[in-house]
């Protein structure tokens, strides 16, 4: 089962999100997610995730310090995720 193998995606996607499911919720979840990775709209996100990336760096990090580097990039990645995949009203 891939639930295993990919558990490491349920701080980014959340509980009961993908691999966090039964395989059938997955598998509609998975459709979902596919309609939105095509080349087409994956090229609709590039501004989109600059926008996001840039908003996250200005509001998350100064110009110094230190930062956990692991929970900020599952911060980053949830961010631009969501506003890709469900929209800015999610977001």
């Amino acid at each position: 089962d891939q639930a295993k193998m990919y558990a490491f995606t349920i701080p980014i996607f959340g509980p009961k999100v993908l691999y966090d499911t039964d395989y059938s919720t997955r598998m509609c979840q998975l459709r979902f997610i596919r309609e939105r990775l095509t080349d087409d709209c994956l090229s609709a996100y590039v501004g989109t995730l600059e926008k996001e990336v840039l908003q996250f760096f200005n509001e998350e990090w100064g110009n110094e310090g230190v930062v956990d580097i692991r929970a900020s990039m599952i911060e980053c990645l949830s961010r631009t995720s969501i506003r890709c995949l469900m929209g800015e009203e999610l977001r």
